[in-house]
C-alpha cells in the first residue's frame, strides 16, 4: 500500500486488505469489518509520535483497528489494544485541562489527593511553559506544597506529571 488514505472508504479497504481472514474469523456475520465506523483522528500510539489514522473500536473497547492515513510514514494497518491508543483532542480550557488528565491519570488522582474528586481541587492555567528544553503551550497546575506540576499539552498530546523545578514559565516579551 503506497496511498494517502483519503476517506472511511479506503480505510476500510486498507483494513480489509490487511487482515481479512482475521476479520471474518472474529466477526463471521459481517463482510469483513463493515459493521465497524472508521473515523479520522488525530492519535498516539503507547505515547508514540502523533498521526492522523483511521480508527474503529470493537464493541468490547478491547482492540482499536488503526489504519494510517500515511501508511509509508506510520505502518500498515494494525489491530491495537484498547489502551494504547490516545485519541488527541485540543484542550482550550481548565476544565477540559481537568478531563483529560484525570482521564489520563484517574487512579493516580485519587491516591495522590483523596479529599479532592479527581484533582478538581487545583486550578489549571493556560502558559508557555518549558520542560526539557522544549517550549509549548499547557495548561498546567501545582500540587499545594509546590513539588508536583501537573501538565496538559493544548495540543492535546500526553499530559504529564513532573518535579516542580522540571518545568520553567517561559516569559512573554512585550
Amino acid at each position: 500500500m503506497n496511498t494517502k488514505i483519503t476517506s472511511k472508504k479506503a480505510a476500510q479497504q486498507a483494513f480489509e486488505r490487511e487482515f481479512a481472514t482475521l476479520a471474518c474469523a472474529l466477526n463471521p456475520s459481517s463482510v469483513f469489518y463493515s459493521g465497524y465506523q472508521f473515523v479520522r483522528q488525530k492519535i498516539q500510539l503507547n505515547g508514540g509520535e502523533p498521526f492522523l489514522a483511521y480508527i474503529a473500536h470493537d464493541n468490547p473497547q478491547q482492540n482499536t483497528m488503526v489504519v494510517p492515513v500515511d501508511p509509508e510514514k506510520h505502518g500498515k494497518p494494525d489491530i491495537v489494544d484498547f489502551k494504547s491508543v490516545h485519541v488527541i483532542k485540543e484542550v482550550n480550557s481548565p476544565a477540559e485541562a481537568v478531563t483529560a488528565f484525570v482521564m489520563e491519570f484517574g487512579c493516580l488522582a485519587r491516591i495522590l489527593n483523596p479529599a479532592s474528586p479527581d484533582y478538581m481541587g487545583f486550578r489549571f492555567r493556560q502558559k508557555t511553559i518549558a520542560v526539557d528544553g522544549e517550549e509549548f503551550k499547557a495548561f498546567i497546575a501545582n500540587s499545594a506544597d509546590k513539588k508536583i506540576t501537573f501538565v496538559v499539552p493544548v495540543d492535546g498530546t500526553v499530559p504529564t506529571i513532573h518535579d516542580y523545578h522540571e518545568v520553567t514559565l517561559v516569559e512573554r516579551k512585550k
